[in-house]
């Protein structure tokens, strides 16, 4: 390599090496916090999840679906139909697809937790809505 093209090459990473490597290292971390977040995200449900469980009083719902607006909610325990109003908004958030899709990938985190996910509603297009089936009932999405 000539004295010059050295010089460019070292005049280049001088400039530009720093930004790159930058950029670079940003992508990749801004790649690890996102996966981060979904774990973290999936990990708070399936607390929420188990935290609804252990509720007194609502195992005799195991087979009915339950909801914190249906009809007969105020049956339930304020702290069951608080923890049903969130277990569902992120159930809504992160078991369906920005596309309208189920999100495998988050469905089966839940399902090696012990929980079965199976979709409610259905038509041609696919899912209209998800159930997660608990000891406790079965929670509707989507």
């Amino acid at each position: 390599m000539t004295d010059d093209n050295r010089n460019r090459s070292e005049f280049r990473k001088h400039v530009f090496g720093d930004r790159l490597a930058f950029s670079t290292r940003s992508i990749f971390e801004n790649e690890q916090d996102e996966e981060q977040m979904k774990t973290d995200v999936m990990d708070n449900l399936i607390s929420k999840l188990k935290e609804f469980e252990k509720v007194p009083g609502m195992s005799r719902y195991s087979e009915s679906y339950v909801s914190h607006d249906q009809e007969h909610a105020y049956a339930y325990p304020l702290e069951a139909r608080q923890l049903l109003q969130e277990i569902e908004q992120m159930a809504d958030s992160h078991l369906i697809t920005d596309s309208g899709n189920p999100d495998t990938v988050n469905i089966g985190i839940l399902i090696d937790e012990g929980y079965s996910v199976n979709p409610g509603d259905q038509d041609a297009y696919g899912w209209l809505t998800g159930v997660i089936t608990t000891r406790c009932g079965k929670i509707v999405f989507g």
